[in-house]
């Protein structure tokens, strides 16, 4: 299922028997040419999902939009939140 947010893409998905779930984090150079950049939003995204747990019972993959970089680690955290609110709202 995909969820678009204000800085990125969410494909959400429940985790199969016998398989583990994952996390996959996409940040393009599109987003920033700075390896330093991509990096730091990819480490803020990763504390989001470790923050929230929900990295232990979904497949998540994330595609970041460029004004992420802008965004602060509150803003991102919000709308990861969101993101996982309207997939909870959906699947029940």
């Amino acid at each position: 299922m995909k969820i678009s947010g204000r800085f990125f893409d969410v494909y959400l998905g429940g985790v199969r028997q016998g398989e583990l779930p994952r996390v996959q984090i996409t940040v393009s150079a599109k987003v920033s040419k700075k390896a330093v950049d991509r990096n730091l939003i990819k480490r803020r995204l990763r504390e989001i999902i470790k923050l929230l747990g929900v990295g232990y019972c979904l497949n998540i993959k994330i595609i970041v939009i460029p004004n992420a970089l802008k965004a602060k680690f509150s803003e991102l955290k919000e709308d990861f939140m969101s993101a996982i609110a309207k997939f909870n709202e959906a699947t029940n």
